[in-house]
């Protein structure tokens, strides 16, 4: 059976608009038990010619931000690895991932990895 496939270019070469990235993750729980815990780390494995940006929401309230952590734009033929400390005491977290201004084809935003960690 035959698949009828259109392919359209989204990116011109002359065009000098940019492109955001936003994306937000539901609620999900930090531990089985419904109690707080402290997270520790946000560790980012990521590729990026423009700084990106996490927000953490918690417990529910995607109204309140409790922490931001900017993580810098890096060199985009390498994955890079980084880890910073919100110290945010949550039972439910929601993770929102935010990138600006990436404007040609040789800019770029990749997430490979988003990990969380808490003390408990």
């Amino acid at each position: 059976m035959a698949t009828n496939l259109n392919i359209r270019e989204d990116y011109s070469g002359t065009a000098t608009e940019s492109v955001d990235l936003d994306y937000q993750t539901g609620f999900f729980p930090l531990t089985d038990l419904g109690r707080d815990v402290i997270i520790r780390r946000v560790n980012l494995d990521y590729q990026a010619s423009t700084a990106v940006s996490i927000k953490l929401y918690a417990n529910g309230d995607s109204s309140t931000l409790k922490a931001t952590l900017s993580y810098p734009a890096n060199n985009v033929s390498k994955t890079y690895n980084l880890s910073l400390k919100p110290n945010v005491r949550a039972t439910s977290l929601s993770v929102r991932v935010m990138a600006t201004g990436v404007t040609s084809q040789t800019e770029s935003v990749v997430i490979n990895k988003i990990e969380v960690e808490t003390d408990g």
